[in-house]
């Protein structure tokens, strides 16, 4: 499972390079433009892609549900960095190296 929430062409190909055959993939984020996506490795490793979106209550349901699963949904965001420390997280992230799944960036 995976979850492309940055609206970028070139993070969905690079995720696309990176899942293992029959992975599942939530596009959350929001694109600009038309974008290309290598659909032959979609269609040979059976990946499902999947868009979501908000579109009646559900965002006001996933807010109620917040405050009883903070503390297991705090294991999954990183201690704030500062802006000159992104070079250095995304390091830990292309090597398998973070903590954590989100890294909140503090200017």
């Amino acid at each position: 499972f995976a979850v492309e929430a940055t609206g970028s062409a070139v993070v969905l190909d690079m995720l696309l390079g990176l899942v293992v055959g029959g992975a599942r993939i939530a596009m959350v984020g929001i694109f600009h433009g038309k974008s290309e996506v290598n659909t032959n490795a979609i269609v040979e490793r059976e990946i499902e892609l999947r868009g979501c979106s908000v579109f009646a209550d559900e965002q006001l349901e996933a807010v109620r549900l917040l405050p009883t699963l903070a503390q297991r949904l705090a294991r999954l965001i990183s201690t704030p960095i500062a802006l000159d420390g992104v070079p250095s997280a995304y390091r830990d992230l292309i090597e398998g190296r973070a903590a954590a799944l989100q890294t909140i960036i503090r200017p």
